[in-house]
């Protein structure tokens, strides 16, 4: 499920020189934007007032985005130092067949990607993993059928010794809701309509198997941004392309 993100800018530095687009990739507004829809570093629509509306609509809090004036009203370059995109891969594996259905065995598995921080903690089912930005971590002993919530954070500095986070530069945190499948597909949803500490909207999303879903059947790889999905953007799920 590795992802190769390499040519993504992971966010907008805390200090120093931002722009809409003619500075670097991790500089640039228009290109931090082009995660989640295709956005060229001369895109028209580059007002930093139309760049401030976006951002609050389909990034906001939980992207480290704070401005909540209304269009038109005050906005600075130094607004966006600090925002970021955060992105989610995820798979599942199916319960496997058993006479009533108990097995509980059905698996995910959670890639952080996107996100400019150096470690992710993961909280499912009453669990907590810990994981290095591009490494993943997988879930077990889960019931097909029953719906889970999962919570990521995203930290810039993680003792892996000392398993302790610094936890002042948390990015906040963001959840998504996930069923795993039994008979059927696994599927996944966010956790509200607008995207503020989520990933996606509440539309669930089916996860896609190569042969067809089934008991025992491992998913094709689906990721999410964080944020509601931009309409005229970037699909979310299996078909989503990358910047």
């Amino acid at each position: 499920m590795a992802v190769d993100d390499s040519s993504a800018p992971k966010g907008i530095p805390t200090s120093g020189e931002v722009s809409p687009g003619n500075t670097g990739e991790d500089r640039s507004i228009n290109l931090l934007k082009n995660i989640k829809t295709s956005t060229s570093r001369t895109e028209v629509n580059s007002s930093i007032n139309s760049l401030r509306n976006w951002f609050r609509t389909y990034v906001g809090t939980t992207g480290n985005f704070s401005n909540k004036k209304s269009s038109g009203q005050q906005i600075n370059l130094s607004d966006f130092h600090g925002t970021t995109i955060l992105g989610i891969g995820v798979s599942t594996i199916n319960e496997t067949s058993s006479t009533y259905g108990t097995n509980n065995n059905a698996k995910v598995s959670l890639q952080g990607i996107f996100s400019e921080k150096n470690a992710y903690r993961y909280e499912m089912n009453g669990q907590s993993k810990l994981a290095a930005h591009g490494e993943s971590v997988t879930f077990i002993g889960l019931e097909g059928g029953t719906e889970y919530t999962v919570t990521v954070q995203a930290f810039k500095t993680f003792d892996f010794d000392e398993l302790t986070p610094k936890t002042t530069d948390a990015q906040p945190e963001a959840q998504f809701r996930i069923t795993p499948g039994y008979g059927g597909a696994a599927k996944v949803r966010g956790m509200n309509a607008t995207g503020v500490g989520s990933f996606g909207d509440t539309t669930s999303i089916n996860f896609t198997y190569s042969g067809g879903a089934g008991k025992g059947k491992t998913s094709n790889a689906l990721f999410l941004l964080q944020g509601i999905q931009d309409p005229s953007g970037r699909t979310y799920g299996p078909s989503m392309t990358y910047p």
